[in-house]
């Protein structure tokens, strides 16, 4: 029910000083706790989650929830957000010929394909 974004180094240390212990004891005892960057609550469960990075702009975070589309950036900001009226099975971020935005094609338990543009529907397909 929440985003959590981490650091490739913290996760980086964090496996390598775990794979250095000698024995269990040791590793008991010297655990090291993973701080995370930053943390969103979306409020349900994500089915999946994409990083996307276009060109020269900056990467994206996409989750698609059991009812809402979120896009956060690097910063855990929120970019915008689709409200979905439809139970979505899966999706696929591609890039858009309009500089600055994003075009997502959803499948939902329907057998319909959706594209979007951001939040803007563009084009629905019945499969």
């Amino acid at each position: 029910r929440q985003v959590e974004n981490y650091k490739y180094q913290v996760l980086a240390v964090a496996t390598d000083a775990e794979t250095r212990q000698d024995s269990e004891q040791q590793k008991l005892g010297s655990g090291k706790r993973l701080t995370r960057d930053w943390t969103v609550s979306i409020g349900e469960q994500a089915l999946d989650i994409c990083i996307v990075s276009f060109n020269q702009t900056a990467s994206s975070i996409l989750v698609l929830g059991e009812r809402n589309l979120f896009c956060f950036k690097e910063n855990g900001q929120l970019r915008f957000m689709k409200k979905l009226e439809y139970n979505p099975s899966c999706f696929l971020p591609y890039t858009s010929v309009l500089e600055g935005t994003i075009n997502t094609l959803v499948g939902n338990h329907n057998n319909k394909l959706l594209v979007y543009q951001d939040v803007t529907l563009k084009w629905v397909a019945e499969l």
